[in-house]
């Protein structure tokens, strides 16, 4: 994604996520345009503005990386905060922003001269009660003034409640510090059993701690797991679930919970709505230059007249899989039906995709670029396209259960 693309898409995810404008616009003022893409991994999982977290996730301090800016004097170096501006809760942030990480001295990818990393403020993981609402928590890089030497008493104590209500806007206009890139995540407790979507600033599923239920086969290898149901049994009313005779929404895999089945979700969305040209980037990286512009027309018809359809139709059957029950009379009519439900939902939301992204999905290559306007408005419409999705994938049977 070109640095152009990224701005846009972080302008939207924090407009989305009520960020800036919003309880961050003090740190992230308005019209900010980062001048680097910020990088941040935990493990190999990669935030990007806004993807869901569990506390487990993000015990050990992540790994950065950032590309030099094209502005930037010979030999600059940045600083990075992580502060959460929904502590204790997104209900009551009374103790925003929380510091929980100050790095300083950082350089960026490709530069020969090492330079040590100070850090300022120990890494102190995110750590969201079960009972909050997952938090927001920003990243922060910053770029320091030449001949800057901060200390640990220039940010503040590293005990617990030291790290309270810190101003990172002060802090920064106090040092010289100007904001050149943002990256941002969401958190929640590893017990957090809450359903949450995107149109709430949320941006997954729901799954229940192995250790709080009774029934050892809900448990699934994913690390996720959903609750005993209620099952029907026709004259003699309803039992419990209590034995492994019936199998998560979505098929009888492992990981078909609505958490893991969203994951998916969201990297067939990403595959089927980028602005650039896959298979063009993709001959790219391989070293396979275009004979041709025509080349690229043929790869950009036959994705929307074929490759996107495909993908909506996928992204259905896991947002709405198929019913499957002994009963044979029954499931034949319940299939018939489902299955007219995801051809209605399939051609809305193709419908949507061409409205919203007219002119922009697949269209970006070394030759033909977005403008600044066209890349924004793509950002916005893939984020409304997963809004939509993710309030079906939620509304689809809460606690459904299949009978095989």
């Amino acid at each position: 994604m070109s640095l152009e693309a990224h701005a846009a898409a972080l302008t939207a995810s924090l407009a989305t996520a009520n960020l800036a404008p919003g309880s961050a616009a003090s740190l992230i003022g308005e019209g900010f345009r980062p001048t680097t893409k910020l990088e941040v991994n935990f493990g190999e999982r990669v935030v990007e503005l806004g993807n869901f977290f569990r506390a487990g996730e993000c015990k050990q301090a992540p790994k950065l990386a950032f590309a030099p800016e094209a502005d930037a004097p010979e030999g600059a170096s940045y600083i990075l905060v992580l502060t959460d501006p929904d502590a204790p809760t997104p209900d009551d942030p009374k103790f925003a922003f929380w510091r929980h990480w100050v790095l300083s001295g950082l350089r960026p990818l490709g530069v020969d001269t090492a330079v040590a990393a100070s850090e300022l403020t120990a890494y102190l993981g995110p750590g969201p009660k079960d009972d909050s609402k997952p938090h927001r928590y920003l990243f922060l890089l910053y770029r320091e003034p030449e001949g800057l030497s901060l200390s640990k008493k220039d940010v503040g104590g590293e005990e617990f409640v030291q790290r309270r209500s810190f101003k990172p806007a002060e802090f920064a206009g106090r040092h010289g510090l100007r904001l050149v890139g943002v990256n941002w995540m969401y958190c929640a407790g590893d017990g957090w059993t809450e359903d949450f979507a995107l149109t709430d600033g949320y941006s997954t599923g729901s799954a229940e701690p192995l250790d709080q239920l009774a029934n050892p086969y809900a448990a699934y290898i994913c690390g996720h797991a959903i609750a005993p149901a209620i099952l029907p049994m026709g004259s003699a009313g309803c039992i419990r679930d209590a034995f492994p005779l019936t199998m998560p929404e979505g098929g009888p895999q492992p990981s078909q919970c609505k958490e893991c089945r969203w994951r998916q979700i969201q990297v067939k969305l990403r595959y089927a709505l980028d602005s650039e040209c896959v298979m063009c980037a993709q001959r790219a990286r391989a070293g396979v230059a275009p004979k041709h512009s025509l080349e690229h027309e043929a790869h950009y018809a036959r994705h929307l007249e074929y490759g996107i359809g495909d993908v909506l139709g996928e992204i259905m059957m896991l947002v709405q899989p198929e019913f499957i029950t002994r009963n044979t009379k029954e499931s034949a009519q319940k299939a018939m039906e489902e299955g007219d439900r995801r051809r209605v939902n399939v051609a809305l939301l193709k419908a949507m995709v061409f409205t919203e992204l007219e002119g922009t999905v697949w269209n970006c290559i070394a030759m033909k670029k977005l403008t600044g306007e066209q890349a924004r408005r793509h950002a916005a419409g893939v984020r409304a396209i997963e809004c939509y999705v993710l309030d079906l994938l939620m509304a689809n049977g809460k606690n459904c259960r299949r009978m095989w």
